[in-house]
């Protein structure tokens, strides 16, 4: 094989992985950015949840009727309850 067809080879090869990496760079980017997103708006529904049972605490409602109403374990509720200093009201 001449030279030229080698060193033409060797190019083409190392073009193609560059291309590559650069396809996998930019697929790995975007899902990261997509999970990112989806993990922020998880937060967002979870704090939401929280802000919510915390209200509808301070109003007299029940740890088991706040976990119906926002659909949540009474166990975290009152996690959040005690983070906050509230107590836990059963009924």
């Amino acid at each position: 094989m001449c030279q030229a067809l080698r060193e033409w080879m060797e190019d083409s090869k190392n073009e193609g992985r560059e291309e590559g990496r650069e396809e996998g760079w930019k697929e790995g980017r975007e899902e990261g950015r997509k999970e990112g997103r989806e993990e922020g708006r998880e937060e967002g529904r979870k704090e939401e949840k929280r802000k919510v049972a915390l209200n509808l605490h301070a109003l007299g409602f029940g740890d088991d009727q706040i976990a119906q109403a926002i659909n949540c374990d009474v166990d975290i509720l009152q996690g959040w309850f005690a983070e906050s200093g509230a107590h836990s009201i059963g009924i």
